[in-house]
């Protein structure tokens, strides 16, 4: 018997027919014909694993919960989405403020409610306003009312149903670190009887938060009898701290079988004077039918032994299919909202039980703002009831109704005997879901609505009643760049990508901060092409153009008081002159759309020069206002119009430096032969200003590039950075001179200081600080340095630690953040850092056990009414003191006054936010779905389809007949670099209506002397009736007109009989694309298409590259598949050796790796040999599971300087997926994986790290790899740096803390596989891994090496 083979000969495989015996013969060796030395030793797959962290999570929000969670005075908003929660405070300007995030729940969230203590008003005119006290029943008018710990209990919690079955009650305190922490109870859920059934997919909660009802999809509902709040703080509260083993708030439950779909279900109202009723109101569906089934019981009796009175009733046909289910505040009874009317029901237990019927939406069109972005009319998807004083709600309920449009309804509903009003409140202009709610403003502040977006930006924005029409303010835009479909790098060098050493200190800097973009939104007015970028987000309030005030640039800027009038006063210079601006917030309640204005009063204060550059300017905290300019220094006081001024006629100040607490100044005077340091103290007297020397001037050898003046306790110290070089520090003595106490000499090239500060750092929660001075160079480089003996002062100060940090390549600007200083007399904690385009902020996580790494943010400014700003180069920036802002109306310390290019902004940056995705859009006008990057025309090429909407032609006298909506390909070109307003988007559509783009390609083809630019259109065309799908291939040239502008010229067709789904160019004239099932290589020669080469996949293809001399394609049931030309045939050379559902890939050809992603939401790594062996499959390297599917990869040096530079590589892995999530991916090699693996392994059994380990105990090995181990299936080669990052973010007093109490734990032998027999083999075990991966030396902590490298792996790569 014999069966056909291939064989690999003279370097080609072959057909043979072996029999049986010798195939396996061969395999035990004892084939005759078979000499071993004739196979050369095939090379071995190396052992990799995959570093995965979430960069960005999904911007998908499921639901907005206002609840105080924290503590009663916290205004918080939680957004709830599909894995997480994020809390945020309203805080009093407006303004939505990060305060924390919990994302450890490695589950899908089903459902979610706020339940707990209902929130009162007092008719206090003190107690309004956004930070209003909460009051209880009881304590409504008492006199003393005083508001609780912070460690105590919170007035509301959250529930949460899980999909792993776990139903979870949250609440947050503010611990000793000011950090939120997240007390939980876990109950476990039923078991799931059918894949269908999802328990938790309902939720509700009684109105006094007695019982708390979840249910199924349908026939199961559960009933769980909670606790009071009061109960809840009796039982967890002691000595001043919350026992979380003691938070127990559920006291029993009951199962319910109800025979149907389950539609909605809420708890109503019970009627006055019967407060003990519990009444729950489910809607089902069965047998075609909607029906009401009401529940009654009373809540003092036992839930499990009392009878529930049930009732079913059957609605009309028009309420077949309620959208939303509202139950009613003053009365007992609910609304049924349906696409059109809505179904009032009052007095469902004594009333009539014929609804009362509304028609809805009075004065909105039926038709969507816009028209031809559906064929079906927009529907209610989520109410919000609305907070008022207590008066006007005993008597009214007032509900928001938001359709998917954005449009608002605010609906008022009163006692039986008035009818029901309801008006328009405006639209919000975006898409909208289920996440949309009302906020607490107060009871006399105005509505404020927020929504996240569905397929489009979210944000806040402020009702105002108008006598015409409601007044609509944005005060606030929440991003959301979902759905995501494509994406695209801009390069900085793309030609010498290849080549470039990706060590070399030159290219970490000139290639770094390559940018990604990314095709967003849907729809006419929300599709975009989105510039993915990270950090902090500092929202511009306000935008003044200074155009008016120089036309030379604005060189500093500085606040100032205003004595006189409300608002805050600028001190702004130019390289000739200064000008002093009244900023002022117009309050015009006839104008809702007033705006901040400027005004120049440089005419009103003669106490200040404005004919002169000033160099420094500052307020006193007794209203003392010095400036220094290039030839005076002076001091001014408007209250008593006192003024002092010392001019230098024969000198020119260069440089100068004011101490604010102390009123001391510092300059460095310089004439035609020498240059003096003066230093010297204003004194006031109340009545006249004088300027006391401190010492005598002295004479400096080299001219002094930088000056700054700092306090360390009693000592004044003077640090002076020279054009030679050096940094010197001189000790001011008082009635003597400058003593030098330190020099230092900058060995750099260029390495000028011209930038000086000095910040503190705590050392790990702690009130003990070490003290940083960064020195900003003319080299682009940031020099840090540990300051020792500060505040000692028997000793001198001397430098430490030292750390180069590179941020670009002109000078750095080094200011510190008032903001988190907390007070004048002490020293700020964080930085800001100017340099080139880059404009960032450096800190020290308090819990941070070593000074070095420095963490540096990105900071982006933002316009919510401009969300194409781009950001130009920030060459100024100041702070207000809290005393400069009178009366609040000005900024404040809070507030970061910009100076970006000819502009002056006035943006809120929160201290305490944390860095995420602060995308810019640029609209494209229509749903986008596929972007690249032009090379040679330096723009980004969006495919995109614009909805148009026309009339059908009609003759005269026939009856209007029903548009139409044309679907139309566009191509647009985008400046990445420009903020440019969608009118001015160069567009031109292509192909036919209805065609669908899939990808897009820019082509230079040379063929002997000539060379073009071309572009390359694959598209489907959809078929229809019996006429299957077909596609086309458009090439265009490109031409470039004299104004810039990009035309597609020629265009030329190639039909094909199927979907054309992915093209790469091939060589110089060549093509190769995925046809249908088909592989296809086309050439072109003397401007015709030559086919050259077929080759039939099992399926479709999605994506195909080329890495030099290999084809790579992903098709739909294979992950990846590789082929090689020869002889102008296509060859089939490696795949994967198990079908997979492909999406996308990326070849990593240095270490001939290659990751595909898959539909299961999962990557794998393939390793390719260098050549054919016996087999043609891959090697799995690793297997990695995911959040999300990856449809696309992202491959650049998208690393900012300071972190390309400071990195083992600066090459940067995103993987993205469809619901806007990103995730950085590293592949490690096996000692760093070993490492790596081992911590996350301790960390799954670690209650803080992962707080719901304790339910489903881990099982494993603490040791990736045993001793004895020599191969490891690729699931386990996945380390998951989302679980590191909750161990540096979760160390207490420092994030070292945690790795130390791990390895100190002893062995649990209850526990299954377990490697070691005590904690001190496991610590012995893990410096052994240490020593082997990092390299330490003799002497060095383990522990602290490895998380400077867990630190420095899981730095973002944006």
């Amino acid at each position: 018997m014999t069966v056909e083979t291939r064989v690999l000969v003279n370097g080609q495989w072959t057909g043979r027919n072996m029999s049986i015996e010798h195939i396996l013969a061969h395999n035990r060796g004892n084939d005759a014909t078979v000499r071993q030395d004739q196979a050369p030793e095939l090379p071995k797959p190396p052992r990799l694993g995959l570093l995965t962290r979430t960069l960005v999570p999904s911007p998908v929000t499921r639901w907005i919960l206002p609840g105080r969670i924290r503590h009663e005075d916290k205004n918080d908003v939680l957004f709830v989405s599909e894995t997480s929660i994020e809390i945020k405070e309203l805080v009093d300007d407006g303004y939505l403020k990060d305060s924390g995030i919990r994302k450890d729940f490695a589950s899908r969230i089903r459902s979610a409610k706020i339940l707990g203590e209902t929130r009162k008003y007092t008719s206090k005119p003190s107690l309004s306003g956004i930070d209003a006290i909460v009051i209880k029943d009881e304590e409504i008018g008492s006199p003393n009312v005083t508001r609780r710990h912070q460690q105590d209990v919170p007035p509301q919690m959250l529930a949460l149903a899980l999909e792993r079955r776990l139903l979870i009650i949250i609440f947050a305190l503010q611990d000793e670190w000011d950090q939120t922490q997240f007390i939980s109870s876990c109950q476990p859920l039923p078991a799931q009887r059918s894949f269908s059934e999802e328990l938790g997919k309902h939720m509700a909660v009684d109105p006094r938060s007695r019982v708390m009802a979840l249910a199924a999809s349908e026939t199961s509902i559960t009933l769980y009898e909670l606790k009071t709040i009061g109960e809840i703080r009796t039982e967890v509260e002691s000595n001043g701290n919350v026992n979380e083993d003691r938070f127990r708030p559920i006291r029993k439950e009951r199962h319910l079988a109800i025979k149907g779909a389950i539609l909605k279900m809420e708890f109503l109202y019970p009627p006055k004077g019967d407060e003990g009723l519990v009444i729950l109101l489910v809607v089902i569906s069965r047998d075609g039918w909607t029906r009401l089934v009401r529940y009654e019981w009373d809540d003092s009796t036992d839930l499990q032994q009392i009878e529930l009175n049930k009732t079913c009733r059957q609605v009309s046909r028009a309420e077949q299919i309620p959208l939303l289910l509202i139950p009613l505040a003053i009365t007992t009874g609910f609304v049924l909202v349906c696409e059109k009317k809505m179904f009032i029901y009052r007095d469902v237990l004594t009333g009539s039980s014929t609804p009362e019927e509304v028609q809805l939406g009075e004065g909105y069109p039926d038709q969507l703002e816009e028209p031809g972005s559906s064929r079906r009319l927009p529907v209610w998807t989520h109410w919000a009831r609305g907070f008022r004083n207590m008066h006007w709600t005993s008597q009214n309920d007032g509900v928001f109704l938001c359709r998917e449009d954005g449009r608002i309804q605010w609906m008022v509903f009163p006692d039986a005997s008035m009818p029901v009003m309801q008006s328009k409140a405006g639209s919000l202009g975006i898409n909208l879901n289920s996440a949309f709610a009302s906020l607490d403003s107060g009871p006399y502040g105005n509505d404020l609505l927020v929504a996240a977006g569905d397929t489009s930006d979210g944000g806040l924005w402020l009702f105002a009643p108008c006598k015409n029409e409601p007044h609509t303010e944005k005060k606030q835009s929440i991003p959301n760049w979902s759905p995501l479909v494509d994406c695209a790098v801009q390069h900085n060098n793309p030609k010498s990508k290849e080549s470039s050493s990706m060590t070399a200190q030159l290219t970490a800097i000139q290639r770094s901060g390559e940018r990604l973009f990314a095709c967003i939104g849907r729809g006419t007015g929300h599709g975009s092409v989105s510039e993915i970028r990270y950090g902090l987000e500092a929202q511009s309030s306000a935008k003044l153009d200074l155009l008016d005030v120089s036309e030379l640039g604005i060189l500093g800027v500085w606040v100032m008081p205003d004595f006189e009038d409300f608002g805050a006063c600028l001190l702004v210079s130019d390289p000739t002159q200064s000008r002093l601006l009244h900023i002022s917030g117009v309050v015009d309640e006839s104008n809702p759309d007033s705006k901040t204005s400027s005004e120049d009063v440089s005419g009103s204060c003669p106490g200040l020069e404005f004919e002169e550059r000033s160099l420094s300017a500052i307020c006193t905290k007794s209203g003392l206002v010095i400036q220094v300019t290039e030839k005076s220094v002076r001091a001014t006081n408007n209250i008593s119009e006192s003024q002092f001024v010392r001019r230098f006629e024969t000198g020119k100040i260069i440089a100068a430096s004011v101490h604010g607490s102390l009123q001391a100044v510092l300059i460095a005077v310089s004439d035609t032969a020498n240059t003096y340091l003066y230093c010297g103290v204003f004194e006031y007297n109340g009545s006249q200003i004088s300027l006391r020397e401190l010492t005598s001037p002295i004479s400096m050898s080299s001219v002094p590039s930088s000056l700054a003046l700092h306090d360390d306790g009693g000592r004044l110290h003077a640090f002076v950075g020279t054009l030679s070089g050096t940094l010197q520090v001189l000790r001011i003595d008082k009635g003597e001179t400058f003593s030098l106490v330190y020099k230092h000499q900058f060995l750099e090239d260029f390495a000028v200081c011209d930038s000086i500060a000095i910040i503190c750092k705590q050392k790990g929660h702690t009130s003990h600080f070490d003290h940083l001075l960064l020195c900003g160079l003319r080299n682009g480089s940031l020099q840090i340095f540990t300051l020792e003996n500060w505040g000692e002062l028997s000793l001198d100060l001397a430098f430490g630690y030292s750390e180069t940090i590179f941020i670009g390549n002109t000078s750095v600007t080094v200011i510190p953040d008032k903001a988190s200083a907390g007070s004048p007399e002490r020293l700020s904690s964080k930085a800001f850092l100017l340099c080139e385009q880059y404009f960032c902020r450096l800190e020290y996580p308090p819990n941070q056990s070593t000074i070095h790494p420095a963490l540096i943010q990105s900071i982006w400014l933002t316009d919510c009414n401009e969300p194409e700003f781009q950001q130009n180069h920030v060459t100024g920036i100041a702070q207000s003191d809290e005393w400069v802002s009178n009366n609040g109306l000005g900024p404040t310390a809070d507030s970061l006054i910009c100076v970006e290019g000819l502009h002056l902004h006035i943006a809120i940056l929160d201290s305490s936010s944390k860095p995420r995705a602060v995308p810019r859009r640029v609209a494209v006008g229509g749903t986008p779905s596929r972007v690249t990057y032009s090379v040679s025309l330096n723009k980004l090429i969006v495919g995109h389809v614009e909805i148009k909407v026309k009339e059908h032609r009609r003759a005269n006298g026939q009856l209007p007949m029903p548009k139409r909506r044309l679907l139309q390909p566009t191509i647009a070109f985008i400046e990445p670099t420009k903020s440019l307003p969608l009118s001015t988007t160069q567009r031109q559509a292509i192909c036919r209506p209805g065609d669908k783009i899939l990808g897009i390609v820019e082509w230079l083809p040379s063929e002997g002397d000539k060379s073009w630019r071309k572009l390359i259109v694959n598209t489907l065309e959809a078929g229809t009736g019996s006429r299957p799908d077909t596609g086309c291939l458009y090439f265009f040239d490109m031409a470039v007109t004299d104004t810039g502008e990009v035309r597609l010229t020629s265009r030329r067709e190639l039909k094909r009989d199927k979907p054309v789904f992915a093209v790469a160019p091939y060589g110089t004239s060549s093509l190769v694309h995925c046809t249908g099932n088909d592989l296809v290589l086309e050439k072109l020669s003397d401007k015709r298409w030559q086919k050259l080469s077929t080759y039939k996949l099992r399926s479709p293809g999605t994506h195909v590259s080329m890495v030099e001399s290999f084809i790579y394609v992903t098709t739909m049931r294979e992950s990846v598949h590789i082929f090689q030309v020869e002889n102008d045939t296509l060859v089939s050379r490696f795949g994967d050796s198990q079908a997979r559902n492909g999406l996308h890939h990326l070849t990593i050809p240095e270490q001939s790796v290659t990751m595909a992603s898959q539909m299961n939401k999962r990557i794998i790594g393939l390793w390719q040999p260098p050549r054919e062996a016996t087999t043609n499959s891959t090697s799995v390297l690793f297997e990695a599971s995911l959040p999300g599917s990856i449809i696309r990869f992202a491959h650049g040096f998208m690393k900012p300087p300071w972190r390309a530079h400071n990195t083992r590589k600066i090459d940067a892995i995103i993987g993205m997926s469809t619901d806007g999530s990103m995730y950085q991916l590293d592949m490690l090699d096996e000692a760093s994986w070993k490492l790596l693996r081992f911590i996350q392994n301790m960390a799954l059994h670690n209650p803080t790290i992962c707080p719901l380990s304790s339910i489903n105990p881990p099982r494993g090995h603490i040791d990736p790899c045993p001793k004895g181990w020599h191969q490891l299936p690729p699931d386990k080669m996945q380390v998951d740096g989302d679980i590191l990052l909750r161990l540096l973010d979760l160390g207490r007093p420092t994030d070292r803390s945690l790795l130390e109490s791990m390895l100190a734990q002893e062995p649990d032998h209850e526990r299954q596989s377990i490697d070691f027999d005590s904690a001190q083999a496991r610590q012995e075990r893990f410096a052994e891994i240490v020593r082997e991966a990092l390299e330490i030396k003799a002497g060095e902590d383990p522990i602290e090496a490895a998380m400077l490298y867990i630190r420095e792996m899981l730095q973002p790569v944006l």
